[in-house]
């Protein structure tokens, strides 16, 4: 979980929202991960994933009658060498995508936190 090559002991972290419903979500995300002393996102490859938190997002854009409400579902996922660590299921409205990602990204922190804590302990 933790790369070698990063002197500053980052934690390795793999993003994925692909879709245009969670675009603007994925962009806020990405954001946090960048400027945040604590992560550093790889690409996504097999590699990579034996090593990072891979956290996939899956959305999906709320409709009554066929009309956009101007919201959208995520469904998180927060995997480690396809282990199941932990999940989260949000609705979010497309003028509130950053708070839902500032929400991920401490349910990530915490997620982070109690996987370094049980490591520790073994």
């Amino acid at each position: 979980m933790m790369n070698e090559a990063h002197a500053d002991d980052k934690t390795d972290v793999i993003f994925s929202c692909d879709n245009t419903v969670g675009r603007a979500y994925g962009r806020a995300f990405r954001d946090l991960l960048a400027k945040s002393p604590r992560y550093h996102e790889l690409s996504d490859t097999a590699e990579n994933r034996k090593k990072a938190v891979n956290v996939g997002v899956v959305s999906i854009e709320e409709k009554a009658g066929g009309d956009s409400v101007g919201a959208a579902a995520f469904a998180s996922v927060f995997l480690l060498d396809s282990v199941y660590l932990d999940h989260v299921v949000q609705s979010c409205g497309v003028n509130k995508s950053e708070k839902c990602a500032q929400d991920l990204f401490d349910s990530l922190d915490e997620d982070v936190d109690a996987l370094k804590k049980a490591l520790a302990e073994k």
